[in-house]
């Protein structure tokens, strides 16, 4: 992927973050070290888990417990790899004076939110399907078939796509850098706007 292209360096002053106080300017260095360490210790730990919940064959599982616990490890594996690195990594190109293009949020900005959207609504299936095994054990095997299950690992997506593209794609708002460099959303249609 070509760095270049995404941002541009600036001689202008104005567009660093070199005019925060020194005090400032430290909490921002411990800031991004500890993003970049807790990314790190994120991944492993992940990838543990996921090593450990990793369907083999003859292993003993629950129905639909695994998949649901699985696709939960993966979102937040994804969030580790990809979400944070990107997030803090934008923080610390606006530190070093980088100019970031506002329609790179377009993009960037959709795998953030929708991951984030994911995890919320995996983490509510788990629930769901701990709620039917506690309360309505009999019942448990057919309201936690494979097509059940199916629809509770893409719901969570679905719903995060639904909520984020039509921002996105400037149909209800758009996006813009921040001062220290995240993407934040514009929403200029107020229909949208949950009250």
């Amino acid at each position: 992927m070509n760095f270049n292209a995404l941002v541009n360096h600036s001689n202008n002053t104005t567009t660093k973050l070199d005019l925060l106080p020194e005090i400032r300017t430290a909490e921002l260095q411990a800031w991004m070290i500890v993003a970049f360490t807790l990314c790190i210790i994120g991944s492993f730990n992940n990838i543990v888990v996921l090593l450990i919940t990793f369907p083999r064959p003859g292993r003993c599982k629950v129905a639909g417990l695994h998949t649901l616990i699985f696709h939960f490890i993966c979102i937040n594996l994804f969030l580790c790899l990809v979400d944070h690195p990107i997030r803090s990594g934008f923080v610390t190109a606006k530190y070093h004076g980088h100019i970031i293009q506002d329609s790179v949020c377009r993009y960037i900005h959709v795998f953030y939110n929708v991951g984030w959207i994911a995890l919320s609504w995996a983490e509510a299936a788990l629930a769901v399907n701990r709620i039917i095994a506690i309360f309505f054990p009999h019942q448990y095997r057919e309201w936690t078939s494979k097509s059940v299950n199916l629809v509770m690992v893409a719901l969570p997506w679905l719903i995060g796509f639904a909520l984020v593209l039509p921002v996105s794609f400037g149909l209800v708002g758009g996006m813009t850098i921040q001062r220290l460099g995240q993407c934040g959303q514009i929403v200029t249609n107020e229909a949208f706007i949950t009250r």
